[in-house]
């Protein structure tokens, strides 16, 4: 068993996308919490609509997602159509080095960030290549993904 606080997590072994150096783990573990996953998504929509520029329905949230030692994920799009518009909030981490957020930009340039607890990034999660491309090096780090579709879709 894995525990985060005193909280248990279990091992996410079904993400294709994910994988780790290390095999004496998985990769990340889920740890989800229910009615408080809808409410972060309700609450952070504002934001989101600001940033995106129009109304937007809340789809789907991922997390708390917890990132061991090794992880890396390649560049990938997330699936049309309820994840057009996406956040990644780093939680926490306790890391050795900055573990890079790569982002294909508008312009179709990359662009690397490093987000720091409590930091959030946002982006067009199904049209522009995502991923983090250097293996974790530390304990962990911990993450909210946060996804959200046009009103003008429905």
């Amino acid at each position: 068993k894995q525990y985060v606080g005193r909280y248990e997590v279990s091992p996410e072994n079904s993400n294709p996308y994910l994988w780790t150096t290390e095999k004496t783990h998985a990769a990340s573990s889920l740890f989800e919490l229910g009615n408080f996953n809808r409410q972060i998504l309700l609450d952070f929509l504002p934001l989101h609509e600001e940033w995106f520029g129009e109304p937007l329905i809340p789809s789907f949230t991922y997390g708390y997602r917890v990132y061991n030692p090794g992880a890396y994920l390649y560049g990938h799009t997330d699936q049309i159509p309820t994840h057009i518009v996406g956040s990644s909030l780093c939680v926490q981490s306790q890391l050795d080095r900055p573990w890079i957020f790569s982002m294909e930009n508008k312009e179709g340039k990359e662009a690397l960030l490093s987000l720091e607890p409590g930091q959030m990034c946002f982006y067009e999660s199904a049209f522009l290549e995502h991923g983090r491309p250097i293996p974790l090096r530390g304990q962990y780090y911990v993450g909210m993904f946060l996804h959200y579709r046009p009103k003008s879709e429905d």
